[in-house]
């Protein structure tokens, strides 16, 4: 299920670090540096409870810096449905 973080400064709740036992986490943090930090803060609350952890990175796309603005162009470019042979999140 998703799980929306609505600001680069909060951390997940050390009660709800149960909830991502064993799923495989991907991040889809903005492309500036709070974006890249929260990635990172996220990525080491989860390590020790999900499965896997990864993070989405924008900046294969141009004029991308989050995930609205990649729907935003997949839907007016549709050529960037799969990129390097793989479909995109």
């Amino acid at each position: 299920a998703p799980v929306a973080m609505l600001s680069a400064s909060a951390s997940i709740n050390e009660n709800a670090l149960e909830f991502f036992r064993g799923k495989h986490v991907r991040i889809y943090p903005h492309h500036d540096s709070a974006g890249f930090n929260a990635a990172e803060l996220w990525t080491e609350q989860l390590t020790d409870v999900a499965a896997s952890v990864d993070f989405y990175q924008f900046r294969k796309f141009r004029g991308t810096k989050d995930l609205a603005d990649l729907n935003r162009l997949l839907v007016e470019d549709a050529r960037y449905v799969r990129f390097n042979g793989e479909v995109l999140p």
